[in-house]
Formats: C-alpha cells, sequence, structure tokens
C-alpha cells in the first residue's frame, strides 16, 4: 500500500510540474532598442502582443536619440543599469529582440565623398558586427535587426543596397533575422509570421 502511495505522490507531482513547463515561457518578454526613437514598430508589436495575452514584459528603456553603435556596445560591456534593470539581464530574458541601430553612425558621413563615405562605412559595419556578435552572446532568443530605408533620395540607392546586403550577411553568420524595410519588407510581418 506504501509504494502504491508513493507511486501516486510521485505520478501526481510529475503531472503538476510537466503541466507548470508546458504553460511557462507562454508569454514573451519583449525588448526593443532604437538609437534613433524614431521608428514606431516597437508599439505595434507591444499592442500585438499586449491585445493576444502573449505579452510578459516590454522594454525599450535602453533606447536613445543619437546613440552610436559603439556607445551601446559600451553600455552592454558596462552592464548599464537604467530604471533597476541591468542590459546584460534584459537581452538575457527577452524571447524576442528588436534592433535598429547604426543610421546615426552611417548619417554622420552621408555627404562625404564616395570613397571617404564607404570607407567609414566598412568601419561602421564592423562596429555593427561587433555588437551583434556581443548581443548574440546574452540573447539565445530571436533578435530581429531593421535595416535601413534610403531617406536621401535616388543617388543613394545603391549605397544603402550595399549597407543592407553587408548586415544581412552579418546577420545570418550570427542567426539573426534580417529584416529589408528598404525592400518593403514588413517589420510586423515578419515578426508573426511563424
Amino acid at each position: 500500500m506504501k509504494i502504491k502511495m508513493f507511486l501516486f505522490l510521485v505520478l501526481t507531482v510529475l503531472f503538476v510540474f510537466l503541466i507548470n513547463l508546458s504553460n511557462q515561457d507562454k508569454e514573451i518578454y519583449y525588448l526593443n532598442i532604437d538609437t534613433t526613437n524614431s521608428l514606431s514598430y516597437d508599439k505595434e508589436i507591444y499592442h500585438k502582443l499586449k491585445n493576444n495575452n502573449k505579452l510578459e514584459k516590454y522594454i525599450n528603456i535602453f533606447s536613445k536619440k543619437d546613440y552610436r553603435t559603439t556607445d551601446l556596445i559600451n553600455d552592454i560591456n558596462n552592464n548599464k543599469e537604467v530604471n533597476n534593470q541591468t542590459i546584460q539581464n534584459a537581452l538575457i530574458k527577452a524571447d524576442i529582440l528588436t534592433l535598429y541601430v547604426g543610421i546615426n553612425d552611417l548619417n554622420y558621413k552621408i555627404n562625404s565623398s564616395k570613397e571617404e563615405l564607404y570607407e567609414y562605412t566598412d568601419q561602421v559595419l564592423e562596429d555593427i558586427e561587433k555588437l551583434l556578435k556581443l548581443i548574440r552572446i546574452y540573447c539565445k532568443e530571436k533578435i530581429y535587426v531593421i535595416g535601413y530605408k534610403n531617406n536621401k533620395g535616388v543617388s543613394y540607392d545603391e549605397y544603402f543596397k550595399y549597407v543592407n546586403k553587408i548586415i544581412k550577411s552579418i546577420c545570418d553568420e550570427y542567426n539573426i533575422i534580417f529584416i529589408d524595410i528598404n525592400n518593403n519588407e514588413n517589420i510586423i510581418d515578419k515578426i508573426f509570421s511563424k
């Protein structure tokens, strides 16, 4: 009788544990980092998750206007804390991370000579690769990098195609999803397509 009772107790505990495990992580911890604070895609994602009762937490406290890629790298390395939340911890907890970085860096020399612009851009792209490699150390879940749209005119079409192509190849290397808004990929559709 004691063995049956013990087995019943063990099976009950196991059953409760499995139910709890299956219900765990159904809600999404959403982290957005945007170095321009000019795009509004994060609000749409937030509302879609909230309206579908899938939002655990939304963090946007590490986004700043005029933030450079190297600033973000430094903040991660120094584990910057904002509102009692460290950036490394937010990256670790994130189920979804959307990232829009580098445009401030790229715009800095946008009116330079073509040779100077591309030389500078290659340096910026190296910084972006360092950032993505660093982020991937902490965030093991889905990372979406938002590409750049050409708002500078037709003469910059090739430039933005070049930049987006390089960033996409970097994203592929680190198993990160690239969203090419210059080719009219919809951010919301791409994130919620699965």
